[in-house]
């Protein structure tokens, strides 16, 4: 019979539901026709342009991609190099805000399938899919087959992931690594073993390779060690051996890519954490935090799936008493080190958190399975033999809410894959006319790696003297409002207007 953690006799007395499922391999089943079917949607897109919200990160990921394979990973030191010009003699733009894994990933997959959008976007549709699994078996592990189906739903039908979760991004490659660290050491903690412990330090290493949050993640897990693990010391030893290890690694490349890594690893740090003194949308940590809410982290994870996750912590908490003492060690702990790590992301990173909308993707998995205990509590409220007024109440607040959540995904899901910008297909054959290959491109356009992708020249944002240099460099402003440019040759695209004109 299926283990459950919110089972007892208090817990069936007051409010808990049980949890247990006599079919769990028909759940299983379920979870794959679920997984199977996210990917299909996925897969009608899989050549689109760069051309959607916040697709510019999937260009320069593919622009890294290339790279490695053109000039070879051992040449790069595997460093994200950003050049899009095969013929340019350019100095080599490196990318020092992210660790590589994300664009070495990408390289594999254009190897393996071409050169084309669909070899990027493969790679973290796959690790998507990957963290849809993992949340299935982590919410399956610790509160029954039912409430990680309603996970597992919910996971994959919030716009953050509905979205951005076939978008190569750091956030993609980072999550799925630490959900099977977690598993792992959930492994570890119930039969203490070498294989959990070392596949722990395998996954949290390759986190470090993937995004900053995994440091996050890695200080939770030892916090908790410290204080419930058994051999505590060895737990402790060897994930901060293995993180160390593979950061130092990364570092050690970094430093022999090009001189100025630290500033430049220093520089990153304080434009995202919005300490580099640029102005801000926001005037107080409060403002922020309001800000970040209402304006980023409610439309992507929908108003709905709120009250359910409150519901879900409120039914944890009536249901403590009966969790035995091994099973509250195991059951919870890595969704309260995943929004640990996901708070802190976007409290050190607040510049980042409030410019890009999926720097608060690591709440997907909790709030995912706090919903679906929530779901599981709304709906033992209705059964239970109380007052038909309260029942009533109860049902109707119940399919109110999930007629929000479905509602409100569809509409926020639906307004993410309208929003495109044409601008970088349409300019990129005026900038290729304009500038012949190996030449470079110098540019009022501060991040657009979807045009440097397209049209396949170096285009910089602020001449340096390495680049003014070079013979025959264009110059190229512009503006949403045309009337704004003055002189050269004038090139329509969409809603924008460029003017190519000599370098002066």
């Amino acid at each position: 019979m299926e283990r459950t953690a919110l089972m007892g006799p208090r817990a069936n007395s007051t409010a808990s539901p049980d949890l247990r499922s006599a079919h769990p391999v028909l759940y299983l089943m379920a979870a794959a026709v679920i997984l199977a079917g996210v990917f299909g949607l996925w897969a009608t897109r899989l050549d689109a342009p760069y051309t959607g919200r916040h697709d510019n990160n999937t260009a320069w990921v593919h622009i890294a991609a290339s790279n490695y394979l053109r000039l070879g990973y051992g040449t790069l030191k595997l460093g994200q190099v950003r050049n899009a010009d095969p013929q340019s003699h350019a100095p080599l733009n490196y990318y020092r805000h992210h660790p590589p894994l994300v664009s070495l990933l990408a390289s594999f997959s254009i190897r393996l399938f071409g050169n084309h959008e669909a070899s990027v976007r493969l790679v973290p549709m796959f690790l998507t899919l990957i963290s849809g699994a993992a949340v299935f078996a982590l919410a399956k592990r610790g509160y029954g087959s039912r409430v990680a189906l309603l996970s597992l739903l919910l996971f994959v039908t919030t716009p953050m992931i509905a979205f951005y979760g076939q978008m190569a991004n750091h956030e993609e490659v980072t999550l799925p690594p630490l959900l099977l660290a977690g598993l792992f050491y959930l492994r570890y903690l119930q039969r203490p073993a070498t294989v959990p412990l070392v596949a722990l330090a395998v996954c949290l290493a390759l986190a470090t390779w993937a995004g900053w949050p995994a440091f996050f993640f890695v200080a939770g897990l030892c916090i908790h060690a410290f204080f419930l693990s058994p051999n505590r010391k060895t737990v402790i030893g060897v994930v901060v051996g293995a993180v160390t290890i593979s950061f130092g690694v990364w570092v050690a490349l970094s430093i022999a890519q090009a001189p100025g890594f630290f500033d430049q690893l220093y520089d990153a740090f304080l434009l995202r954490s919005g300490a580099s003194g640029a102005t801000q949308p926001w005037n107080s940590l409060v403002d922020y935090v309001w800000k970040l809410l209402w304006t980023k982290i409610r439309i992507r994870y929908t108003e709905a799936l709120f009250p359910l996750a409150v519901s879900g912590l409120w039914m944890l908490f009536l249901s403590r008493r009966s969790w035995p003492e091994r099973q509250l060690q195991v059951t919870g702990i890595v969704v309260g080190v995943l929004l640990l790590t996901a708070t802190l992301h976007i409290a050190v990173f607040r510049q980042g958190a409030f410019e890009h909308d999926y720097w608060s993707y690591y709440y997907a998995p909790p709030l995912a399975i706090l919903g679906a205990l929530g779901i599981m509590y709304m709906a033992c409220q209705v059964q239970r033999p109380a007052a038909s007024g309260w029942r009533s109440l109860a049902g109707v607040a119940l399919a109110m809410l999930l007629v929000a959540l479905v509602l409100s995904d569809a509409r926020w899901i639906r307004a993410l894959y309208r929003e495109r910008d044409d601008f970088p297909v349409l300019i990129a054959p005026a900038i290729q006319e304009h500038t012949p290959p190996g030449q470079v491109v110098v540019s009022n356009l501060d991040w657009w790696p979807a045009v440097w992708y397209y049209s396949q020249r170096d285009i910089i944002h602020k001449p340096n003297p390495d680049l003014e240099a070079a013979q025959g460099a264009v110059r190229m402003d512009c503006a949403r409002d045309g009337t704004s440019l003055e002189g050269g040759d004038r090139v329509d695209a969409g809603q924008w207007t460029c003017v190519f004109s000599a370098l002066r």
